[in-house]
């Protein structure tokens, strides 16, 4: 029998990023804010937040283009783990490993860097240098690829 963690989850930043850097590697520590579909007995929708950790070319991607607020698309595998707080309770945690970030299409920062990808391109093919695919995928980067500009 097969099994399958990954998740996907589209929200806003509900804070910025907690960056570091392990070695070589760089880390990024977020919460995704989602908000649910339906509203409470007050009348008001409540979210979910949503708590992530990204690693390398994808947590330098998304320290790059994402600040609290920006709408923000990840794919990941839900990792559990836990660890003793100062006062020796144990404490446990749910993040989602990112392994792919992307913009939202239709969000404010979607169109700003399709925007910026657009200028460069024509910038590019005007000079005559390298040409740029147009079906080249501009908009998200996963963990095991280079980013595109």
């Amino acid at each position: 029998m097969s099994v399958l963690n990954h998740s996907t989850v589209v929200g806003r930043l509900s804070r910025d990023l907690n960056v570091s850097s392990s070695g070589d590697s760089t880390i990024a520590k977020g919460t995704v804010a989602v908000t649910r579909d339906f509203k409470n007995k007050d009348g008001e929708y409540e979210a979910d937040f949503i708590s992530f950790v990204a690693f390398g070319k994808t947590a330098e991607f998304i320290e790059k283009f994402f600040k609290k607020g920006d709408v923000i698309a990840i794919e990941g595998a839900i990792r559990t783990g836990s660890y003793k707080n100062k006062d020796g309770a144990t404490v446990y945690t749910t993040d989602i490993a990112v392994e792919k970030a992307s913009f939202v299409p239709g969000s404010k920062k979607s169109d700003e860097v399709t925007e910026t990808t657009e200028t460069k391109k024509s910038t590019t093919k005007k000079a005559k240098k390298e040409e740029v695919d147009p079906d080249e995928d501009f908009m998200s980067v996963s963990a095991d690829e280079e980013l595109p500009w």
